[in-house]
Formats: C-alpha cells, structure tokens, sequence
C-alpha cells in the first residue's frame, strides 16, 4: 500500500531505527513511544487484521516478538513487557492509529505510569533512539548466540 508508513519502513523507502528484520517481518522501534524501548514488529506485507495473515506470516510475526521481548527488557532493565497487538484500533490517539498489522511491545516497570495518561509520550531525541536500538540489536544477537 503506498500510502501506508509500515509498508515503506518494511521497503526501507522511509527511515527507522530497525532493531531486526526476518523474512516476513520487520521490528523497529516506535517514534513515539510510551517507554524507552517500545518497539514495533509488523508483517512486510500489508495486512489489516491477523486473520487475513498467512499462518506462516502470523506464526513468525509472534516468533519474532517472542525473541524481542527478552531482549527489549535486558536493553532498558525493564522488569516487565506490554505484548499489544490493537485490531482495527479504538485508541485516544487516533491521528496515530493504522491500517497495517502490527504488535507493539512496551517495556514496563512495577510503578510506571505508562496508562495513566494514554496520550502521554516520550519524545526522545535521534541520538537516544540510535543508543537504544543498539542496545536492543546487541541483545538480539547475544540471544541468539545462545541458541546455536
């Protein structure tokens, strides 16, 4: 979809901080997240709702956020993770919502104050993005040492 912002992302035609890419998915960090490390993994292709998802692609989608996860909350020191997947999203933000698959993963803590104020959001700078992602892909690929 050309319009579409996840579809240039997943095209590399529109710039993101991307953590990981497989062969049907791509994981970047959001601009504007709710935590420092609040990430993105959304299919390649467009799709609006799971259920018009291949399996594979479904199936490697929630692999890829099961790999993140782990690694996303060794990158921030987060105690917790937000697995969040909104289909045809009711959300406050509505200038934010989209009509392209994607699972947000949101690192937490035991007393953050992430939903209290749903329209709050971090604005970090292009430095801190780089530094996070980074970390983020580090972690993903210490992970992923282990398991060879």
């Amino acid at each position: 979809m050309s319009n579409c912002i996840f579809c240039k992302i997943a095209a590399r035609k529109a710039d993101a901080f991307v953590v990981a890419e497989s062969e049907n998915t791509i994981s970047f960090l959001d601009v504007f997240p709710k935590a420092v490390g609040h990430s993105l993994i959304v299919p390649k292709k467009h799709f609006e709702s799971l259920w018009e998802m291949p399996a594979k692609v479904r199936s490697e989608l929630f692999d890829e956020a099961s790999r993140a996860g782990p690694a996303i909350m060794n990158a921030t020191g987060a105690k917790g993770l937000d697995l969040i997947q909104h289909h045809w999203p009711f959300v406050p933000e509505l200038k934010l919502k989209k009509a392209h698959v994607h699972v947000h993963l949101i690192p937490r803590d035991k007393n953050d104050a992430i939903f209290r104020n749903p329209s709050v959001r971090l604005e970090p700078t292009q430095t801190e993005m780089q530094v996070i992602a980074e970390k983020i892909r580090t972690e993903l690929s210490l992970a992923q040492t282990k398991l060879i």
